[in-house]
């Protein structure tokens, strides 16, 4: 068979050419969208896998046929045709065709999926760029924050130092307070001691100038005189006043030396002459004469005498028992006058009643009078009054409240049984406290931060709410605060919560009572 070539179609080497042109896709309605800042392009592209089906059907679609009708073809198609070549080369450019669409198929896909990344990562990087701005402003926020503690913490460093100046200060003052307060004690005690004398002074005083006492005639010095001759005896030189040679004095009676002439005694009380009679001279009736029982003052007339001799007597006359001195009775109560002050025991008493058994005021009196007998300081004043801070100790039935109570319990003082005075009677001193009562070692609410809420104060009452500011604040040393977050310790109503929130310490006011001096205790 002639073949005939054709340029067209193929070379002279039978090589399909380089480039073959291509039809342009049709567009289809399958389309895709995208764009990075808003511009949107679209892209038209038909199925690859269906024109390569199209295709492909096409050369394969012909049905079989027999022999004679295929060479019949082929026969009329070699007529047709003109040459086979153009066949193959249909037939490649149909399957290059093919490959162009499965790569441009392929690149469409993979640039769609760049695409969705690429706007993935803008809308990340949009994200990122808005949390480095807010992480920029929480920097900044902290690095205000860093210097606000910076300060608070150069102010807490400041105020630390004037707290401790001020607290070193306090110590001092206190210490100076406690010394003066020990100075002001004894010379309260002092003018005490001197105001009982002269109460004491002047009972006698009044004792003397009511009922005056007959004089006692009383020997200050021996005189003798005769029985049976009273006759004068004349006066002897000085020299006859000397002992004589065995060391006994002659028998002498003295009496008081007459005024000088010419000169007026002043009037008044007349001068005291002690003589000393005989037995057998019976004595005027009278009363009686009073011996001392107590110590006494004596006083004793100082005045010179002179000593006249007589004549020698009979020994039998002579005094037998030493002389008495004239005296003067200067007894008073001495319960007033403390054997020993012992300023460490400054008591007071509280709770005691006539309806109480062993407290009641008989049983004070006794108690105070033990006191006294011991050295002891007793407050004096009304059983209500209220408690001086002075006090170290008070006497109190057990579990008694009383505001003297309760104020010597929160400042630290001994609340003790009658017992204690008692023991002390019979062991003649102070003895230890610590079986007889309750005090306690810390003052709870020394320095303590302390608020009171408003429902605590509306439960309690007015009356009340001052006795507890009174305790905690001006005897307890308590320090008041207008926040609850600033105290340590809150009192509370019964409905409020009593559980610690935190450091704070939540009591209402039978618990504050309990906390302060418990009724029943080891």
């Amino acid at each position: 068979m002639e073949t005939h070539s054709d340029s067209s179609f193929h070379t002279s080497d039978n090589r399909i050419p380089d480039r073959i042109p291509l039809k342009e896709p049709e567009q289809t309605p399958d389309t895709t969208t995208f764009g990075m800042d808003g511009n949107s392009s679209k892209i038209s592209y038909e199925d690859p896998n269906t024109t390569i089906n199209s295709l492909l059907n096409d050369s394969i679609s012909q049905p079989d046929k027999d022999e004679n009708s295929v060479t019949k073809e082929q026969n009329s198609q070699l007529f047709s045709t003109p040459n086979h070549h153009d066949v193959i080369n249909e037939s490649s450019l149909k399957l290059l065709e093919i490959e162009q669409y499965r790569t441009l198929a392929t690149t469409q896909s993979n640039l769609q999926s760049n695409i969705y990344i690429f706007s993935q990562i803008v809308c990340l990087s949009n994200v990122v760029s808005q949390q480095s701005k807010e992480l920029k402003n929480l920097q900044t926020k902290y690095n205000q924050v860093s210097q606000v503690n910076e300060e608070l913490m150069d102010l807490k460093t400041r105020y630390q130092d004037k707290f401790g100046n001020l607290y070193m200060l306090y110590a001092d003052q206190v210490t100076n307070n406690k010394k003066s307060k020990q100075e002001i004690e004894d010379l309260k005690q002092k003018v005490h001691m001197l105001q009982v004398q002269a109460e004491a002074l002047f009972e006698i005083s009044s004792r003397l100038s009511e009922k005056p006492r007959e004089r006692d005639i009383t020997p200050i010095n021996p005189i003798t005189i005769p029985t049976t001759n009273h006759t004068e005896h004349n006066h002897q030189d000085e020299n006859d006043d000397d002992d004589d040679d065995d060391g006994h004095e002659d028998d002498t009676y003295e009496l008081p030396p007459p005024p000088p002439k010419g000169v007026k005694r002043r009037p008044g009380r007349p001068r005291k002459i002690s003589v000393v009679t005989d037995k057998t001279i019976k004595r005027k009736p009278g009363r009686p004469k009073k011996y001392p029982t107590q110590p006494q003052e004596i006083i004793q007339d100082q005045r010179p005498q002179k000593k006249i001799k007589t004549s020698h007597a009979s020994p039998s006359h002579a005094p037998t028992t030493p002389a008495q001195q004239p005296t003067i009775d200067l007894t008073f109560d001495t319960n007033d006058l403390a054997p020993h002050h012992n300023p460490n025991y400054f008591i007071d008493f509280s709770g005691f009643k006539d309806t109480t058994p062993n407290y009641n005021k008989s049983d004070r009196q006794h108690l105070r009078k033990i006191v006294h007998e011991m050295g002891g300081r007793i407050h004096v004043g009304k059983e209500r009054e209220e408690y001086d801070q002075k006090i170290t100790h008070v006497i109190a039935p057990p579990g008694t409240r009383t505001l003297k109570t309760l104020g010597a319990a929160i400042q630290g003082k001994w609340i003790l049984d009658a017992k204690w005075l008692l023991d002390c009677q019979k062991a003649n001193k102070f003895v230890r406290e610590d079986d007889y009562g309750f005090k306690h070692e810390l003052c709870p609410f020394n320095f303590k931060t302390v608020f009171l809420t408003p429902a605590f104060k509306e439960d309690v009452g007015e009356k009340n709410v001052g006795y507890c500011e009174k305790l905690i604040f001006d005897y307890g040393g308590g320090i008041r605060v207008e926040l609850e977050e600033d105290s340590e310790i809150v009192l509370i109503s019964k409905k409020e919560m009593t559980d610690c929130d935190g450091d704070n310490i939540r009591m209402n006011w039978e618990e504050t009572l309990e906390y302060i001096y418990p009724k029943q205790f080891d």
